[in-house]
Order: structure tokens, then sequence, then C-alpha cells
């Protein structure tokens, strides 16, 4: 019984390890397709700029689902952790298809980017974009926030 306990143990990582996609040295992933090629390219041209002005790698993904983790939240987490972004990572994590948005933060951005930071930037950068269905324009305010609030 011991031993079945572990094959299904590995085999649930396992599954939920090919739910992660591979990362990208590029800082922007979108495979929900919902930023036009010019947009990312902006996108991505903010994302190193901010990486090279405060030293901290930041990262933007979206997805249409969460393949087998049960919410964003889990989903995030096992990102960064698979991602190994670092103690100086950021990873914004979004969903279009199930109207959810996580910035997951390592652990040297703790104490310069909160929680309620974080939480404050979703709800008043990004979603009320997000609600007009300007995704890029959402996406860029909150990571011009990002920035100012890494102190």
């Amino acid at each position: 019984m011991k031993s079945l306990c572990l094959i299904l143990l590995f085999l649930s990582a396992f599954i939920q390890a090919q739910d992660i996609p591979p990362m990208s040295s590029k800082y922007l992933i979108d495979l929900e397709n919902i930023l036009s090629n010019n947009e990312e390219k902006e996108l991505r041209n903010l994302l190193k700029q901010i990486s090279k002005l405060k030293n901290d790698n930041i990262y933007l993904l979206t997805v249409a689902d969460y393949g087998s983790f049960e919410n964003l939240d889990k989903f995030a987490y096992a990102v960064n952790n698979e991602w190994n972004l670092g103690p100086k990572g950021i990873l914004i994590v979004m969903s279009k298809n199930k109207r959810r948005i996580r910035i997951e933060t390592s652990s040297e951005i703790w104490s310069r980017l909160t929680d309620e930071e974080c939480q404050y930037v979703i709800e008043h950068q990004i979603v009320p974009s997000f609600k007009v269905g300007k995704y890029f324009e959402g996406i860029k305010k909150g990571l011009v926030n990002i920035a100012e609030e890494l102190k």
C-alpha cells in the first residue's frame, strides 16, 4: 500500500510538471494569445528595462487554464518554483479565460512588494483595463506600477 501511494504521488507530480510551460528568456509567454506581436514586443522591452533598472526578474505568463492544478495560486507557485526565478523574481500569471490574475513574488521581493501592494496593482491598475477589454493597457499599467513599488 505504501509503495502504491508513492507511485501515485510521483505520477501526480509528473502530470502537474507537464502542465507547466518551459521557461523562456524573453520575459513573456502569451499562451492565451491575447496580445498582438507589437504589444508583446513592447511589453518584453518594458520587462527587460525594469529588470536592468531594478535588478529584478519579472516574467509574464498568460494561460487559458491551469492544467491539473486546482487554482491559479497553486499553478503560479508551481511555475515560480519550476522556472527557478530566484530570490529576486516576480511572476505575473493571468488567464483571460478564467478571469484570474496572480502576482507571485520571491523571497527578496516580499519586503519591497508586499501582498497588499500586489493586490492594489491588480485591483486598481490591471483589472479596470481588463474589464473594458484593454489587456495590453492593463498589463502595461501594472508593470509600470510594480516598477515604481520596487524600492
